[in-house]
């Protein structure tokens, strides 16, 4: 028996996507306040935020809206895995704006696909940094692995990582992100 394939909504994916950058915020911030880091590394984490906030706003302005508003990372029960889950973050959505930027350009929509590898570009970066942070080698591939065939099969894996479940507490609003001032360590 042979199955289809269709491409997710414009908007399901969009979705899903600015979901990833809410949580990956979460993730990073909890990150660094349970985490010593002299001030060089804190300006880096303050210019993180940044970029992740006008990421959000780009994609809210596009008519994304988050899949979830709650956060299930509870940094304080297990602060060692942190750095775990931020490498398996980064994985999971670079790989998942590969998917989506495959998407697009299947719907024909060209000018999102474009936003949506510079968006896998700037998660990859990332990734690579977390990786060297937790002291993991950098991946040997000459590719990215194309793990997910629908962007909400990366959700799955978010969910699968603990990161979309339960509530724990409310996902940071954009007021609170701005707000944020961790302190600095060092």
């Amino acid at each position: 028996m042979q199955g289809t394939y269709t491409t997710e909504s414009i908007l399901d994916i969009l979705n899903a996507v600015i979901t990833t950058r809410y949580i990956v915020v979460d993730v990073v911030y909890f990150s660094v306040i349970h985490s010593p880091l002299p001030p060089p590394a804190m300006a880096d984490f303050q210019a993180g935020l940044a970029r992740f906030q006008y990421q959000i706003d780009f994609l809210a302005s596009l008519g994304a809206t988050p899949l979830t508003t709650t956060a299930t990372l509870a940094p304080a029960e297990d602060p060692a895995a942190l750095s775990r889950i931020r490498v398996a973050t980064g994985v999971v959505t670079t790989a998942m704006f590969m998917t989506a930027t495959r998407e697009f350009a299947e719907l024909g929509q060209p000018t999102l696909a474009k936003w949506m590898a510079q968006l896998a570009t700037r998660e990859a970066e990332s990734g690579e940094r977390s990786r060297e942070a937790s002291g993991n080698p950098i991946s040997p591939s000459a590719f990215e692995t194309d793990l997910f065939l629908y962007t909400k099969d990366g959700l799955d894996a978010l969910r699968g990582l603990g990161l979309i479940g339960a509530a724990v507490r409310p996902l940071p609003t954009r007021v609170e992100m701005r707000a944020w001032r961790p302190p600095v360590r060092g």
